[in-house]
Order: structure tokens, then sequence, then C-alpha cells
């Protein structure tokens, strides 16, 4: 493609940086596997990263800020899951919404790229119904924490979000390979 082998290098070195790439002496780079311990990576980091943000959050949280994520909410529950893009569109928002302030650019951006991947994995699984009532369950509590301004709680409940998520995504890529290994 006419370019030197350093930029090759270079974007190598920053998707394995990023966990896409494995590099082995003597063997080169291979992408990563996206599987089961990729995903579950992926959430053990998350169940640190968001609780924090969220904690954060709710320190600095506005009237505005609330009745905001409130509307969002409410648009989340009146689509029921109907349009699973336009869910993750509106879910994306609820989320933004409370991150995008923070002043760890690294950590918020570390969360984008980490929902980019879910939100990929994802996009090849329905939501089954269980889940879909424990998201609008799970957002609910978070804005009942945030109203009453209690850090503590908002940080479990948006741990318990994102395990949740997790484990309902891992799930689905266990019955995915089952059924196409032909395994029980």
């Amino acid at each position: 493609m006419g370019t030197s082998t350093n930029p090759v290098r270079e974007a190598l070195q920053q998707l394995r940086g990023e966990g896409f790439v494995v590099m082995a002496p003597n063997r080169g780079a291979r992408v990563r596997p996206i599987d089961e311990d990729f995903v579950r990576d992926i959430c053990e980091i998350e169940v640190l990263i968001e609780p924090a943000l969220t904690r954060w959050f709710v320190g600095i949280a506005t009237r505005a800020d609330i009745d905001a994520l409130e509307d969002l909410q409410q648009r989340i529950e009146e689509l029921d899951f109907a349009d699973e893009a336009k869910h993750s569109d509106l879910d994306l928002q609820f989320h933004q919404l409370m991150y995008d302030r923070h002043y760890n650019r690294h950590a918020v951006d570390l969360w984008v790229r980490h929902r980019q991947i879910l939100g990929a994995i994802s996009r090849q699984f329905s939501t089954s119904v269980k889940r879909q009532r424990d998201v609008i369950n799970e957002h609910k509590e978070l804005l009942r924490c945030l109203k009453v301004h209690d850090a503590d709680a908002a940080s479990a409940a948006i741990a318990k979000h994102v395990s949740g998520s997790g484990a309902h995504i891992i799930e689905h890529m266990r019955v995915s390979r089952h059924t196409r290994s032909g395994t029980p």
C-alpha cells in the first residue's frame, strides 16, 4: 500500500494497547478473539469505571440534568425495545449525559470505546424480555439515587446495570457458541 513499516508497527502497538491485537515474539500479530473472556474483561473494567464516573456525576447533577435523564428514560420506556437501534441510541444518550462532562477524558474515552465494542458484539443478539425489564428498573433505580444525591447507591446501581448487561451478552455468546458447535 506504499506505506513504510513504522506507521504499521505504531498502529499494531496501538491496537495491542487497546486489547484488539495479540503479539507474539517471532510470530507477529493476530487479532484477539472476540470471545466470552474478552467481554468479561471489558465488563470488569466497566464495573470499576462507571461507578466512579457516576459517583462524580451525583456531585454535579443539576435539576435540569435529572429532568433530561427522566425525559430520556420516558422515551426509552415508550419505545419498549420495539427498535433495538433506537433503544441503543437513547441508552447511549442517557449514559453520555452523566459522563460527558467528567474531567477524566481518558476514562470517558475508554468507556466510549468499550460501549462501542459491546454494542457491536451485542447487535447480533436480541435483548431478552427479562433483560429489557431489568434495564428499565436499573435506570429507574439509578434515577431515584440521583434525585436524592446518594452517590454510594448510584454507584451500586450502575455497577449492577453494567454487570447485568455484560452477563446478558456473555450468555448470548455462550448459547450461540453451543448452537454452532452442536453441544448442549
